[in-house]
């Protein structure tokens, strides 16, 4: 079974998010604002967030037949989290 993962961190000062892209423990693909760019993108407004991925992913999955799991988490810092911890924790009642 394929363990697809979405972290998501938002900043509590301008509610801005980040997310990083787990495919089972593989770390895919970090996804943040643009704010530096003149047009100001940001996940909510402009770009394609993880989570969009993921449901393109899934389609694609189901209509293969392979099975697999999608895992949603909020994190304090995306830094911080250890994709091998969560989903040790998922699946030993943790």
């Amino acid at each position: 079974m394929m363990h697809i993962t979405v972290a998501t961190e938002t900043d509590d000062f301008d509610m801005m998010a980040k997310q990083d892209l787990y495919f089972d423990t593989k770390h895919i693909r970090r996804v943040a604002p643009l704010c530096e760019q003149p047009e100001d993108a940001t996940l909510e407004r402009d770009l394609v967030s993880c989570s969009d991925i993921v449901r393109y992913i899934g389609r694609v999955l189901e209509t293969c037949g392979n099975n697999f799991e999608v895992h949603y988490v909020n994190v304090d810092y995306l830094d911080e989290f250890d994709i091998n911890v969560f989903l040790k924790g998922k699946y030993e009642g943790n």
